[in-house]
C-alpha cells in the first residue's frame, strides 16, 4: 500500500467513526419521559412516533408511589406527569437522520473499493449490524421483544467493529433509555446499562449523550425512590451541560450537511436547552420528594425560563404549560409566581380557544384555590362563580359540584351563611346517596349551622348525614369532614353528639388501608377517650384512651401527650393512683418535646400533677409542681385557673409537707 493510499484510507475511516458517532445522535437526543411537577393528569409517554398512555406510577407498590405518599402536607396532592415534547426538533431530527446514513453509506463503499473482498464482507457485515442496532434503538420502549434483541446484539460487537466504544456505548444508552421509561423489572436493568454507557461517554469529553447518561442514571434512581442518589446524578448532568460548546440549530445543521468533523464536540442549542429542562424538571420533583421546598422552587423557575425559549410565545402548550407549573408552585407555597404564571395562561387560552373554555375554567379554578390561600376571598369567590357557569355551560356536573362544596368555605368565610348553605343543598340535590359528595354537604351544611346556632337544624343534617354514610364505603375525605363537625359540637359543649361523630370517623378510618390511616384511626381513639372526660364519662374513656395509647406508643406522635393526661385523670375514678401518676409525669415530660402546647395545658399537666402527688403523699413533688403553676399564672391569664387559688393550694401543701416533717421528727 502507497504512502498516499495510506492516508486516504485513515482519512475515510476517519470519517467512518464520525458518521458513526453522528449515526446515534438521535439516540443521544431522544431522553426517556422525565418526573414533571407540572400536572396531576395521567401519565404521557412519547417515544418517537408513537403514544402510550398508563397510570403505572401511581400504583401501590411503585417505589416512586411510596416516596410520595410521605411527602409534606402540601405536596401529598401532587402527581407524577411523564412526557415529551420534541416535535418542533422533528425536521432537525429527520434532516440529520438522513444525511448520516447517505454519509455512512457512501464512507463505507469508499472504503471496501480500497481494501479486500474480504474487508469488502466485514464492511457489509458492519452496516448491517449498525442498520439493526438502529432500527432496534427506535423501537417502541413497550417492545419486550426489541429490546431483548438489542440487548442480544450488543453483545456481538467486537472491539474491532468498534474501536472507540461509540456504537456500544449508544447501544448501552438506548436500552437505559427503553428501560427507564418500563414500568416492569427493567428499570433495574436501566441503571447498570446507563453505568456503561457513562464509562464510554466519559472518553470522549462533555457531550450531550454523556448528560444524558446522567440524567437517565438520576431518573432510575428516582423512579426507585433513591432520591439523594438521583440529585447527585443530575449535578452531574447539569455539570457536563455547562461545559458542553453549544452551537445554533440552523448552523448545527448547515455544518453537517457540509462536514460531519465541524461539529464534532458540539451541540444543537434546542437540544440543549431540552435537556436542561429534563434536568431542571427532574431536580425540581426531587427536591420536593425530599422536603427542599424553596430549592425546588428555584428549579422550576428555570424549568419555566426555558420552556419560554423552547415554545413559540403564545401557543397552547405553553399556556398548558403554565397552568400546571402554577399548579405544583401553589403547593410550594409560591403564590406570586403561581397568580403570574395563571394570568399568561389565561390570556393565550383566550386568545387560543375564545372564552368559555374548558381550558379557561381550569386556569379559573386554579386562581380561585390560589386566592383562597392568600386569603383573598371575595377573589377567590368571584372566579369560583367564573369557572362554575363555564362548567355548567359544558355539562360538566361533577366539576359544578366539586366548586360548590369549596364554594361554602369561601361563604363561611366572609359569613354568607344563607348562601353557604343553597350551595351546599344544590350539592345534595344534584347526587345521592352513596356519594362522597352528597355526605360531606349534609356534613358541612350541619356546621354552618352550628356556627349560627341553629342547632335544630344542624342535628337534622347531621342526621341525614349518619344515613347517607350507611350507602357508601370508607372514605378518609368524608372522615374527616365528620371530624370536622365532632370538634364544632364539643366547642359547643355538647359531647354526646361530639362523641358520636367522633366515633363514627374512627370507625371510617379502621377499615382504610395502609399506616397513615391506621395512625389516624388511633389518634382518634385517644380523642374520643378526651371527649368522653369531657363528658363525665372517665370509665367509658380510659378504654380507649389505652387502645390509643397502645397503638401510638411506638411511634412519634404529638397526641400522646395527651393521651397521658387524661389517662392521669381517668385512673383516679378507678382507683389507680400509681398508674395516674406515671401518666401525668409521662405528659410532664412530653411538655418539653411538643409543639404548639398552650400555656393552659401546661398549667393543667403541673396541677393536676400536683394533685396526685398530694394523694400519694408525695408532698415535696407537690409542692414543686405547685410553685410551677403559680409561676405561670402569676405571667398570664389562664382561663379556669385563679392564681389565687393556686397559691392557697400551694400553701396548704407546704403546711401539709411541715406537718408531715414535724410527725417524723417527732417519732
Amino acid at each position: 500500500m502507497s504512502v498516499s493510499h495510506f492516508y486516504v484510507s485513515k482519512r475515510l475511516r476517519e470519517v467512518n467513526r464520525q458518521v458513526k458517532f453522528a449515526l446515534f445522535s438521535y439516540g443521544a437526543h431522544v431522553t426517556p419521559q422525565r418526573q414533571t411537577l407540572l400536572s396531576s393528569r395521567s401519565i404521557l409517554i412519547t417515544q418517537g412516533d408513537g403514544e402510550h398512555h398508563y397510570n403505572h406510577v401511581m400504583e401501590k407498590g411503585n417505589p416512586l408511589h411510596i416516596q410520595l405518599k410521605y411527602l409534606p402536607v402540601l405536596a401529598h396532592q401532587f402527581k407524577i406527569n411523564f412526557h415529551r415534547s420534541l416535535d418542533a426538533f422533528k425536521q432537525h431530527l429527520s434532516h440529520c437522520s438522513s444525511h448520516h446514513h447517505s454519509e455512512y453509506s457512501t464512507s463505507s463503499s469508499g472504503n471496501a473499493d480500497m481494501d479486500s473482498p474480504n474487508s469488502l464482507g466485514e464492511a457489509k457485515k458492519k452496516d448491517s449490524l449498525i442498520v439493526q442496532l438502529d432500527a432496534l434503538c427506535k423501537a417502541d420502549p413497550d417492545d419486550q421483544e426489541a429490546l431483548h434483541a438489542l440487548e442480544i446484539l450488543v453483545q456481538e460487537i467486537k472491539p474491532s467493529d468498534d474501536p472507540e466504544g461509540l456504537l456500544l456505548g449508544a447501544s448501552y444508552l438506548k436500552l437505559a433509555t427503553v428501560c427507564a421509561s418500563s414500568c416492569n423489572e427493567n428499570i433495574f436493568k436501566g441503571l447498570s446499562y446507563a453505568q456503561k454507557a457513562t464509562e464510554v461517554y466519559k472518553n470522549l469529553g462533555p457531550s450531550l449523550k454523556l448528560a444524558t447518561c446522567f440524567y437517565i442514571s438520576a431518573l432510575i434512581c428516582t423512579r426507585m425512590g433513591e432520591t439523594k442518589k438521583a440529585v447527585a446524578y443530575l449535578e452531574e448532568s447539569d455539570s457536563v451541560m455547562k461545559r458542553i460548546k453549544v452551537t445554533s440549530c440552523d448552523e448545527y445543521c448547515v455544518a453537517l450537511k457540509h462536514d460531519v468533523q465541524s461539529v464534532m464536540g458540539e451541540a444543537c442549542d434546542l437540544f440543549c436547552n431540552e435537556m436542561r429542562l429534563e434536568i431542571q424538571s427532574l431536580f425540581g420533583t426531587a427536591k420536593m420528594q425530599l422536603g427542599m421546598h424553596a430549592e425546588a422552587i428555584i428549579h422550576i423557575h428555570k424549568t419555566v425560563k426555558l420552556k419560554q425559549k423552547l415554545l413559540q410565545a403564545g401557543s397552547p402548550d405553553l399556556g398548558a404549560f403554565y397552568l400546571d407549573t402554577a399548579e405544583t408552585l401553589r403547593l410550594l407555597n409560591d403564590h406570586k409566581t403561581a397568580t403570574n404564571l395563571c394570568s399568561k395562561a389565561l390570556k393565550i387560552i383566550l386568545k387560543f380557544y375564545g372564552s368559555s373554555s374548558r381550558e379557561e375554567a381550569k386556569v379559573r379554578s386554579l386562581l380561585s384555590k390560589i386566592y383562597c390561600d392568600l386569603g383573598k376571598y371575595e377573589e377567590s369567590l368571584s372566579e369560583t362563580d367564573s369557572a362554575r357557569k363555564i362548567w355548567m355551560q359544558l355539562g360538566e356536573v361533577d366539576e359544578v359540584i366539586s366548586l360548590n362544596v369549596n364554594a361554602e368555605r369561601l361563604l363561611v368565610r366572609l359569613e354568607r351563611w344563607t348562601e353557604a348553605v343553597a350551595r351546599l343543598d344544590e350539592v345534595i340535590e344534584a347526587t345521592r346517596k352513596g356519594d362522597n359528595f352528597h355526605t360531606i354537604a349534609l356534613v358541612l351544611a350541619a356546621r354552618v349551622f352550628l356556627l349560627v346556632r341553629n342547632s335544630d337544624m344542624a342535628h337534622s343534617y347531621c342526621k341525614r348525614a349518619l344515613e347517607a354514610l350507611e350507602y357508601q364505603g370508607p372514605c378518609s375525605q368524608t372522615a374527616h369532614t365528620l371530624l370536622l363537625l365532632s370538634i364544632q359540637y364539643e366547642d359547643r359543649k355538647e359531647f354526646d353528639e361530639a362523641a358520636t361523630l367522633c366515633k363514627k370517623a374512627k370507625e371510617i378510618f379502621d377499615q382504610c388501608l395502609g399506616q397513615e390511616a391506621a395512625v389516624t384511626a388511633a389518634e382518634l381513639e385517644g380523642k374520643l377517650g378526651c371527649i368522653l372526660m369531657h363528658a363525665g364519662k372517665p370509665e367509658e374513656a380510659i378504654p380507649y384512651l389505652e387502645s390509643s395509647f397502645s397503638r401510638l406508643n411506638c411511634v412519634p406522635n404529638q397526641d400522646l401527650l395527651y393521651i397521658h393526661f387524661y389517662l392521669g385523670l381517668a385512673y383516679p375514678h378507678i382507683q389507680k393512683l400509681k398508674e395516674s401518676v406515671q401518666h401525668l409525669e409521662a405528659a410532664k415530660g412530653a411538655l418539653s418535646t411538643s409543639t404548639n402546647v398552650s400555656t393552659s395545658m401546661e398549667v393543667a399537666v403541673h396541677s393536676n400533677l400536683a394533685t396526685a402527688y398530694s394523694a400519694l403523699d408525695k408532698l415535696d413533688e407537690a409542692v414543686e409542681c405547685q410553685k410551677v403553676v403559680v409561676g405561670m399564672l402569676q405571667k398570664n391569664d389562664v382561663k379556669d385557673y385563679s392564681l389565687k387559688e393556686a397559691e392557697a393550694r400551694l400553701h396548704y401543701y407546704i403546711r401539709e409537707l411541715t406537718l408531715s416533717k414535724d410527725r417524723v421528727g417527732k417519732a
